[in-house]
């Protein structure tokens, strides 16, 4: 096999990130999965690259979690101990794929930031899906930590690539996080 430079998007940190990876590519392809596996940020990469499959259902990686997930991702928590309460106002079901997945995204990151911060206080997550937006509130009532801020960076990058915004600081019962995305992308508003 000759050798191969490969040019590969990773999703995740402070935003998109091009990784020159070099490296020779072997029969198996088994180096190329355990070089991009050693780079992935999670199943949002798996899914856009279309590189990683997963062995069962055919050999197609899962789909990304979108808004329908949320209800499992808080009872995850809840089934971890914490106090989360999701409140959803309005009809999320005609919403972009796109759309949802960021909320998700953005519900996650702010419920990780709780629980590593704010261990054992409430938490309430509320989204409101109105005409133009979709407005989301994690406020938990521990009082603000110390970290890296990179998980702040990644929901308003996540936020801003719809053209939204998402702020995070001292607010609510201590610690809020406010993102609003357009209901419809400008994908969604071309078809």
């Amino acid at each position: 096999m000759p050798d191969s430079s490969a040019p590969v998007l990773v999703t995740g940190g402070s935003g998109f990130l091009a990784v020159h990876i070099i490296f020779r590519l072997l029969d198996d392809g088994r180096r190329v999965r355990a070089t991009i596996r050693s780079l992935d940020r999670g199943p949002e990469v798996r899914a856009t690259m279309g590189l990683l499959r997963e062995d069962g259902a055919g050999g197609v990686a899962p789909p990304v979690p979108g808004f329908g997930q949320l209800p499992e991702l808080v009872g995850d928590y809840r089934g971890a101990g914490a106090q989360v309460r999701l409140a959803v106002d309005g009809d999320p079901s005609a919403l972009p794929e796109t759309v949802g997945s960021t909320v998700y995204r953005i519900v996650q990151e702010a419920l990780a930031n709780a629980a590593k911060h704010a261990t054992g206080t409430p938490v309430t997550v509320a989204v409101t899906v109105a005409d133009e937006d979709v407005t989301v509130l994690v406020d938990s009532a521990g009082p603000p930590g110390h970290g890296s801020g990179m998980g702040l960076i990644n929901m308003a990058e996540r936020a801003g690539a719809l053209g939204g915004s998402c702020t995070a600081g001292p607010g609510g019962h201590g610690w809020l996080v406010t993102a609003t995305l357009p209901r419809r992308t400008d994908e969604s508003r071309a078809r």
